[in-house]
């Protein structure tokens, strides 16, 4: 059949009030739409099933990664591979559907949305055509050659209405799309601008985090604290016989007071002294018992050797700094 003439084209889309085009781009828009919710299924299928199921083989030595249910997960590699093999599974079916669609659009332009024989456009009468007398009766004579040129202007006249008709549902559905697309437009704006304050939000508390977790300097004096603790813990060893005396100090009155305070700092120099100075015995080799006498002769560790004239005047010295103190 031949292809429909602007004429049937124009009486058709004035009946129904959309063109023949708009219902085949509908319909193939709903194919469309199955096709692509058919293949985000086949991508959700493809994507929760176990590499092995697939085809992928775990290389020897190779541990492959597990979500909180203990499942094996999919590598970056072998995700690409999927998505590229939906990608060209999806340009298939398109191209298919497409090809299938032009045969469907030639026979729906041509065999139903189209009036047949194209002669019988002018004889058409539609419902708001009823009142309307088209008839050669009303033109006022019944002479022939006189009412030619009236009549061609009354079929030119019929003609340019049906084109003005189609203009008109052509603009009018030309105008619902776009108030259509301006509201879609409108609330896409809306859950962009959502989406750009839950972003700003995300990227705000990620950067408080990361002065925090980030910040080299902030690594370094934790490292600096950490080392520092040995020796803050030696000084408060140190100071709590100093502490105690202070605490005896307040504690007690008089003369009694400051001797009191008096022998516990002697006694905290005099222990001082005493191990610094066994320190610096035992690192020259020698051993001593708890009470600081020297064992035998024999040393643990290697270094000059001492004789017990030495090791007596190392005691007397040690005796003198305690008595002084």
């Amino acid at each position: 059949m031949a292809a429909p003439n602007p004429a049937s084209t124009a009486l058709v889309t004035e009946h129904f009030g959309w063109t023949p085009l708009s219902f085949v781009d509908d319909v193939i828009n709903a194919v469309n739409e199955l096709l692509y919710g058919a293949l985000e299924s086949v991508e959700t299928f493809l994507l929760s099933q176990p590499p092995g199921a697939l085809g992928f083989v775990t290389p020897p030595g190779v541990f492959r990664e597990t979500d909180g249910n203990g499942e094996v997960q999919l590598s970056k590699a072998e995700e690409d591979e999927i998505m590229k093999g939906l990608h060209r599974l999806e340009t298939l079916f398109e191209s298919a559907v497409d090809k299938a669609f032009d045969g469907f659009e030639l026979y729906v332009l041509r065999n139903i949305f189209n009036v047949h024989p194209p002669d019988l456009v002018g004889w058409v009468r539609l419902a708001h055509h009823r009142e309307a007398d088209f008839s050669r009766d009303s033109l006022g004579t019944s002479d022939t050659t006189t009412n030619l040129p009236a009549q061609g202007a009354t079929i030119r006249l019929r003609e340019l209405r049906q084109r003005l008709l189609y203009s008109y549902h052509l603009n009018k559905s030309l105008r619902d799309a776009k108030e259509a697309n301006e509201q879609k437009l409108q609330q896409l704006r809306k859950q962009v601008k959502a989406l750009q304050q839950a972003s700003d939000v995300t990227t705000q508390s990620t950067t408080i985090y990361s002065v925090l977790a980030g910040s080299n300097s902030t690594r370094q004096t934790a490292h600096f604290v950490n080392s520092q603790v040995a020796l803050l813990r030696d000084l408060v060893q140190e100071l709590r016989p100093i502490n105690r005396a202070l605490d005896a100090i307040q504690n007690s009155g008089g003369d009694a007071m400051v001797d009191d305070a008096a022998l516990s700092t002697a006694e905290a120099r005099k222990q001082y002294i005493e191990t610094m100075a066994r320190k610096h015995v035992e690192s020259r080799g020698l051993r001593l018992t708890a009470r600081g006498d020297v064992i035998g002769g024999d040393f643990e560790a290697e270094g000059p050797g001492r004789s017990a004239d030495q090791i007596q005047r190392l005691d007397d010295i040690v005796g003198k700094l305690s008595k002084s103190g």
